[in-house]
């Protein structure tokens, strides 16, 4: 029975602490991001652990946003330079 546990406990992935990742590291593991801000903002707010207690400040709100705009251009620049790689590598591959 005990080794059935240990099994499961295996394969729980780990859970990321992002707040102590750089805005590049989590760039690099996030998805490129969709066009919806508020979803993406409200991802942003979880991931990070901002709760509704912390948000309540207008000023600490604007910090977090700015935050969120950030690693949001961050993720959307390194999606597009992988687009770009991509393509490359498809030209390339047509012209052989």
């Amino acid at each position: 029975m005990e080794e059935a546990v240990s099994e499961v406990v295996a394969e729980v992935p780990e859970v990321l602490d992002y707040s102590k990742l750089t805005i590049k590291e989590r760039a690099a593991l996030l998805p490129i991001p969709t066009d919806d801000y508020t979803a993406g903002y409200d991802a942003y707010c979880q991931r990070m652990g901002y709760t509704a207690e912390k948000m309540k400040s207008i000023r600490y709100k604007m910090t977090v946003y700015d935050e969120f705009l950030e690693e949001y251009n961050c993720r959307k620049n390194l999606g597009g330079i992988e687009e770009m790689r991509s393509m490359w590598r498809n030209r390339d591959k047509g012209a052989r």
